[in-house]
């Protein structure tokens, strides 16, 4: 998830988000099959369901291939600033 900075320069950002205290929530709109009506379903992402490390870490997990997994999960967080 970006950060809430980055989201709030967004051009779209009052359509598919809100503000909720100190968390941003994304606006999900979807269309009911019976009444036809648009409904918002507001979903806030509070922690991460998976880790990105674990999961690189089960497709390559032999050798040299771990370690490189390794060194780009060290540096991940500097390209996300």
């Amino acid at each position: 998830m970006p950060s809430k900075k980055m989201l709030k320069k967004a051009q779209f950002f009052d359509q598919h988000f809100e503000e909720e205290k100190l968390n941003v929530v994304f606006k999900y709109l979807t269309k009911d099959p019976v009444t036809k009506l648009e409904i918002i379903q507001k979903i806030r992402y509070d922690k991460p369901s998976k880790s990105i490390y674990d999961n690189l870490m089960k497709a390559k997990a032999t050798g040299d291939d771990a370690k490189k997994v390794k060194i780009v999960w060290d540096i991940l967080p500097l390209w996300c600033q």
